[in-house]
């Protein structure tokens, strides 16, 4: 029963299913895979719900540790480890369990969607093939179904995933766990109005505070910052206490470079049981940033990078990676900057070698570019990143090589693209709007 109620993949149905999952250990506390369920439905409710991380990170931190001290090799219990350390940032620890599961029970679909997620940027067409193994395995998962979309993308690209995606949807037309995965792709692909349209579904079917700070975020890359505030407040609603709602709160202030909100922000997550983690430094690093304070910022990234306490052999990604990048833009040029620059090229070689034109691939580039005051590199990369999908034309002029070459006429035309974009993409939406009320006018 708890299982059933955790794959609605619902805030109301992990609620329920720690409620069962915490009536199973109690009648048989030795039984781990019940520990290890219930360590993952306390997650479950901030991934799919509207709680906070701090809120249950205790929890489902001692829930885990209990499986593991019963059973340290149980599939069940590496697997909720893993979830845990990617809520913490620790994606090198989290994939270790993730391998360590898949070479116990190579047929466990968890494990071989998880690994399909991890090597999706850096070997897609093994991510592929571990997706539709998952799937063959439990062809009912959500979980499974998406990722299976996702590694289409990444492998074949967009026409083929939507495909698998119209395939999935006809199976069951109101999933809007489905919906939601294409209105990310949409949205991956910088089809900001399209995203929009998506999103719009899964709100119809499930008013959530995630959908709600979706399209707040989108309308914000449009430049439509009256509809961006008209759904941030919807999200405020369903969801004041949810990471989707603090962390719209903390995109909207840094939109507006309110540094006094942002400042309080920080301090409001400095006194939560979650404390001072890695994340909190890499955020206030960046905001003393902005702040031109850049030693105490510099010492802010530092503090995050030793908590993530990295290994230095092994490519960055993730937090780490943001983290390396900020901290080497601070450092004069020296043997410590060159280092960073190399760990950053590591993580671009691995992925241009999977998906060469990639927005991933371009944005590491300018940012090696930048870190290396290769001017022309920059400008060219930054360019194939629009090209590849990137709309954020607010963040990109509040990013830190804007107040390096600001000057330079090719910064104007970067955001001059961005801005006619966002004209034809705002054109496009209000085309398609009034498309449907055309044809709902005719139906009825």
């Amino acid at each position: 029963l708890g299982r059933h109620q955790a794959r609605s993949l619902t805030g109301e149905g992990f609620a329920k299913a720690i409620d069962l999952f915490s009536q199973a250990v109690a009648l048989d506390p030795e039984y781990v895979p019940a520990w290890s369920a219930l360590a993952e439905a306390y997650l479950g409710t901030v991934s799919w719900g509207n709680a906070s991380w701090f809120s249950v990170m205790d929890d489902a931190e001692a829930a885990v540790e209990q499986a593991l001290m019963l059973d340290p090799n149980s599939v069940d219990a590496l697997l909720a480890k893993s979830m845990m350390l990617r809520f913490q940032q620790k994606d090198a620890e989290a994939r270790a369990l993730d391998e360590q599961a898949l070479a116990t029970d190579p047929m466990n679909p968890e494990a071989l969607r998880r690994m399909a997620d991890t090597l999706r940027s850096t070997d897609p067409q093994r991510s592929l093939a571990n997706a539709e193994q998952a799937l063959d395995i439990d062809p009912l998962s959500e979980l499974i179904r998406i990722t299976v979309i996702r590694s289409t993308r990444k492998a074949l690209g967009m026409g083929p995933a939507r495909e698998r995606y119209e395939e999935f949807l006809a199976q069951d037309p109101d999933s809007w766990v489905l919906i939601e995965q294409w209105a990310r792709l949409e949205d991956n692909a910088g089809n900001s109005d399209l995203a929009i349209l998506e999103f719009e579904k899964v709100f119809s079917l499930r008013e959530d505070a995630y959908s709600a700070a979706a399209m707040a975020i989108l309308y914000l890359d449009l430049g439509d910052e009256a509809e961006a505030e008209r759904w941030a407040e919807q999200a405020r609603e369903l969801g004041p206490d949810s990471e989707w709602t603090r962390g719209l709160t903390f995109r909207f202030a840094w939109y507006r470079q309110d540094f006094e909100t942002l400042m309080s922000l920080l301090r409001a997550q400095s006194e939560t049981p979650q404390g001072k983690d890695p994340l909190y430094y890499s955020g206030l690093g960046q905001v003393l940033m902005a702040m031109d304070r850049p030693e105490e910022a510099e010492a802010a990234f530092r503090q995050s990078l030793q908590m993530l306490a990295p290994d230095e052999t092994a490519i960055p990604t993730g937090l780490e990676l943001s983290v390396i990048g900020e901290l080497a833009f601070l450092l004069p040029q020296g043997t410590e900057r060159s280092q960073l620059v190399e760990r950053i090229r590591a993580r671009y070689e691995a992925i241009r070698l999977a998906d060469p034109d990639s927005r991933p691939v371009a944005a590491l580039a300018a940012q090696i570019a930048l870190l290396e005051d290769h001017r022309d590199d920059y400008f060219a990369a930054a360019s194939r990143a629009i090209d590849t999908g990137y709309r954020g034309r607010r963040w990109m002029e509040l990013e830190v090589s804007y107040r390096v070459w600001k000057d330079d006429p090719r910064f104007s035309e970067l955001l001059g693209r961005l801005d006619q974009i966002a004209a034809d993409q705002r054109a496009r939406l209000e085309a398609a709007r009034a498309e449907a009320a055309h044809n709902a006018g005719v139906s009825i």
